[in-house]
């Protein structure tokens, strides 16, 4: 009776675990797809409005693309490791 209920408990870990993993790869590639909706924004912001200074704009759009995908990605690896 108690093998049964330890290995009832330790089922339930692993499928714990794994459940985590899978939300952890559901956030990255909800990231990656905000990160990429920020370079479609960055690329499309001069053919959309004629601002005088919107290289700089898309510049900065796609710079804070490539940190918040670069934080994110450190965050999965993180948690990854544990």
């Amino acid at each position: 009776m108690e093998q049964s209920r330890n290995k009832d408990l330790i089922l339930r870990e692993n499928l714990a675990l794994q459940r985590t993993v899978l939300a952890n790869q559901s956030t990255l590639l909800s990231f990656l797809r905000t990160s990429l909706y920020f370079t479609i924004a960055a690329l499309s912001l001069h053919n959309l409005l004629k601002i005088k200074n919107s290289p700089y704009l898309e510049i900065m759009l796609i710079l804070f693309q490539f940190c918040f995908l670069f934080q994110k990605q450190q965050t999965f690896l993180f948690i990854e490791k544990e």
